[in-house]
Parts: structure tokens; C-alpha cells; sequence
């Protein structure tokens, strides 16, 4: 996206992850549930509920797949694709985190479900300032 300038673009996905991140932050702070103790694959610090890496996957990879699918104007091969692979790579990141033993179900449920609103708010909203951007170009 950068070799084709589209700075404004990247700027937004950066918000968005930002964003992702410092609500997950604020709610694992408010929260503060335990991560789970029965024979985690490895170790981790903060709290549990809920799932950063399910939260940030479907605000940040969920952005992505949507400017790809814009940039790729109207291909509907791509907007396949790019639909599918994202809904895959959420979906390995989300088992990873149950696997590994470091999230209950509901942590990464939540983190999906807070991450997917963050992704439907801001979608109307990005919208929106690229359109009236588009607009107002001479």
C-alpha cells in the first residue's frame, strides 16, 4: 500500500490497532480475570479476559481484508480470496490462543465480539472521510 501511496490508508489501520489495543488494555484493567492455570504451554503475564491477539485480529486483519478488497476494485476473485484468508488467518489466531492454554473460550469470544464492534464502527466512519476526502480534491 505504500508503494501506491496510500498513506491515508495506513494511517487508519494504524488507529485501528491502536484503538484495538488501548480498549483491550482499558477492559483487561477493568476485568482482571485470571488467565488460565491448568498446564499452560507458555507463560504470560497480564490478564485473561478479554483475548488481545482475537480482538486485534479481527479489528486489524478485518481493516485490512476491507481495503485490499477496495484497492482491488471490485474484483470479485480477490474479494474472495482476501474474505477467505482473512477469515482464516482470524481463525488460526484465535485456536492458537486456546491451544496454547493462556484463554478460556469466553476471553477469545469476547475479544472477537469487541473487536469485531470496534471493526463496524470505524468501517462507516472510514467511509465516510474518504469519501468527502475523494470530494474535495480538485
Amino acid at each position: 500500500m505504500a508503494l501506491k501511496k496510500f498513506y491515508f490508508e495506513i494511517g487508519c489501520l494504524w488507529i485501528v490497532f491502536w484503538s484495538s489495543r488501548g480498549v483491550n488494555f482499558v477492559l483487561k484493567e477493568w476485568i482482571k480475570r485470571d488467565r488460565p492455570s491448568l498446564h499452560p504451554l507458555i507463560d504470560i503475564g497480564d490478564y485473561s479476559f478479554p483475548s488481545g491477539h482475537s480482538m486485534n485480529s479481527i479489528a486489524t486483519l478485518g481493516f485490512l481484508c476491507y481495503l485490499l478488497i477496495i484497492i482491488s476494485k471490485g474484483d470479485h476473485k480477490w474479494k474472495i480470496f482476501w474474505s477467505l484468508f482473512t477469515g482464516i488467518m482470524v481463525f488460526l489466531i484465535v485456536i492458537s490462543r486456546l491451544y496454547l492454554g493462556v484463554h478460556y473460550p469466553s476471553d477469545v469470544l469476547a475479544g472477537l465480539a469487541v473487536g469485531y464492534l470496534l471493526l463496524v464502527c470505524f468501517l462507516p466512519l472510514f467511509s465516510f472521510i474518504q469519501k468527502k476526502r475523494l470530494a474535495d480534491r480538485p
